[in-house]
């Protein structure tokens, strides 16, 4: 699954809110940009960040599969590079 550059809710399990305890919103679920991914987990970015004119980073959080009961997103059928059967579950 190709979460790259998709505003992506994730959806915690207890202990993954345990442990972002701090880091993420203190909600079950919580919306981020996905900057990156791989085996290990999501690289996203929480919030709006500031114009790339003013910062040359932005500050981006692990956030560990471990931790994700699932995520959500919305897919335009036809419009990208993901099956409609891959749209939902980690």
């Amino acid at each position: 699954m190709n979460l790259r550059n998709k505003l992506v809710w994730f959806h915690l399990s207890g202990d993954g809110r345990q442990a972002l305890r701090g880091l993420i919103p203190d909600k079950p679920s919580f919306e981020a940009l996905v900057i990156r991914e791989d085996e290990v987990g999501a690289w996203v970015m929480l919030g709006v960040g500031p114009p790339a004119s003013e910062a040359p980073s932005v500050p981006v959080t692990l956030i560990k599969w471990d931790y994700v009961a699932s995520v959500t997103y919305e897919h335009l059928i036809g419009g990208g590079d993901l099956g409609v059967d891959e749209s939902l579950l980690v």
